[in-house]
């Protein structure tokens, strides 16, 4: 008798064991902190889900809409777990009422499938543990635009609109279009960089030595170069994920050596032909990637997002490459 009371009391002990640590788990890494962006105090909260760092901030008097912010490409090397993504950006949203939650995807590289599982997972966690009656937006800058488009794509039932931010449309176009700049001359990438009216970059060693860096990066995340790994490619590219049930606006940038016009002109005729060009326009703007000044643009551009689907109809200054 008393090795059966043993044998239960054991087995409670390790269901409450088990319990604690699945609610330490889901609890907050750190207690809230109270923060100010120097117009509206918000409430920062830090968690830690399946080893990414999410970072949810809700200000006071919270219209109970949320953006979910995705961060841009950082090498291997320079990823910081403890730094928080997109710190500044998320200022624009706290101060209209916006709460706004970011995943550091817990690891660096071009690792697109990862930061779609953790921005996915991490909006869960916001919707399941915070009050959210609003809409819930996507917002996403370079790669992070890549990951807001395809999040978008996949979820309609979760995200009600997408704003991405000079995001990359097709990594194969990426990958080729970086080897090839890497491998010109600096004479001849001067020239090339005049013939498209963009400014040539001062230390052009470094530039090489970056766009090798990233491309290697595109080709781990595939699993190699696009001949060899087609399929792979088109998995994390926008232009190859066309079914789009919701609103996305797109700032491009017209002066980009990153992200070419083409590839985003490319990207519009596919959406085009598939049938979704009411639901995807374009901001263009005379401006590099993730040209400091891009942060003036935002506001219009989400206005216009929100406008978009909270009436169904595109504000008249909202243009597309086309006539849609």
């Amino acid at each position: 008798m008393e090795i059966k009371k043993a044998i239960v009391a054991l087995i409670l002990l390790i269901i409450v064991a088990a319990s604690a640590t699945v609610l330490i788990q889901a609890s907050p890494n750190s207690p809230a902190a109270q923060r100010t962006t120097g117009t509206v105090w918000y409430t920062e909260t830090r968690v830690s889900l399946d080893g990414a760092m999410g970072v949810i901030r809700v200000p006071q008097g919270w219209n109970g809409s949320l953006v979910v912010l995705c961060r841009d490409y950082v090498a291997h090397s320079d990823f910081d777990p403890s730094a928080v993504p997109l710190d500044i950006e998320s200022e624009m949203w706290l101060n209209r009422g916006v709460a706004t939650a970011a995943s550091n995807y817990g690891e660096g590289g071009m690792c697109i499938q990862r930061a779609m599982a953790a921005t996915y997972q991490l909006t869960r966690y916001v919707a399941e543990n915070y009050n959210v009656t609003g809409k819930v937006y996507l917002a996403g800058i370079s790669m992070g635009g890549s990951v807001a488009l395809l999040l978008g794509e996949r979820y309609p039932d979760v995200y009600d609109g997408v704003l991405d931010v000079c995001g990359p449309k097709d990594y194969a176009e990426q990958y080729m279009t970086k080897i090839l700049w890497a491998s010109m001359s600096s004479t001849d990438i001067e020239e090339a960089f005049a013939v498209m009216d963009l400014t040539a970059p001062s230390d052009i060693n470094a530039f090489r030595v970056a766009l090798l860096q990233s491309a290697n990066d595109i080709a781990a995340e595939c699993g190699g170069s696009p001949d060899e790994s087609p399929a792979a490619y088109q998995r994390i590219s926008p232009r190859y994920n066309l079914d789009f049930q919701i609103p996305v606006i797109y700032i491009v940038t017209t002066h980009d050596s990153e992200v070419l016009v083409a590839q985003n002109y490319e990207f519009y005729i596919a959406v085009r032909d598939a049938g979704k060009g009411d639901l995807v326009h374009v901001s263009p703007t005379p401006l590099g990637h993730l040209d400091g000044n891009i942060i003036a643009n935002l506001p219009s551009a989400f206005g216009a997002l929100v406008h978009r689907v909270e009436t169904g109809r595109w504000l008249p200054t909202v243009v597309c490459f086309l006539s849609c």
